[in-house]
C-alpha cells in the first residue's frame, strides 16, 4: 500500500490533455491542482507531478521536489485510495508546483494532506450535484 506503481502515474497524453481541457482546479498554495473523474479502473486514483523549468531552473532542484511530492503523496494516499474503493470511481489529478524555491518536505507533506482532504470534499461536492440533476 505505500507503494507508488506505474499504474498509479498518469502518463497517457490523451488524459493529459482531457485534464487539462475539463478538468476541475483549484490552487492550494503552492500547487496548483487539476482533477477530473475518469472512466477507468474503479478504486484507482493516477496523479502526475509537474515542476516546471520556469520556477526551478535546475534539474537537480525539480528533482528535488517532484521526488518529495511523490514520497509524501505515497505515505498519505490510503485516506483517498479507500474512499475512491467504496464508491467505485477513478480519478486523474495533476499536481503543478508554482513556488520558485524548494520548500521543506515537511510543509510539502502538509500540503500532499490538504490537497487530498479537498479533492475529497470536492469529489463529494460533484457527487451530489449529479444525483440532485437525476
Amino acid at each position: 500500500m505505500l507503494t507508488f506503481s506505474k499504474t498509479e502515474r498518469l502518463c497517457s497524453h490523451i488524459l493529459i490533455r482531457d485534464l487539462l481541457q475539463n478538468g476541475n482546479s483549484f490552487y492550494l498554495y503552492p500547487f496548483k491542482c487539476i482533477w477530473m473523474e475518469t472512466k477507468g479502473l474503479s478504486g484507482n486514483l493516477q496523479i502526475a507531478f509537474s515542476v516546471p523549468k520556469r520556477k526551478l531552473k535546475f534539474a537537480h532542484q525539480r528533482n528535488t521536489v517532484k521526488r518529495r511530492l511523490r514520497n509524501s503523496y505515497r505515505l498519505n494516499k490510503s485516506e483517498i485510495l479507500d474512499i475512491l474503493k467504496d464508491q467505485k470511481r477513478s480519478l486523474a489529478c495533476l499536481l503543478i508546483y508554482t513556488e520558485s524555491d524548494i520548500l521543506s518536505y515537511t510543509v510539502l507533506d502538509e500540503k500532499i494532506n490538504l490537497i487530498i482532504r479537498r479533492i475529497q470534499e470536492q469529489l463529494f461536492v460533484t457527487l451530489e450535484h449529479k444525483s440532485e440533476e437525476t
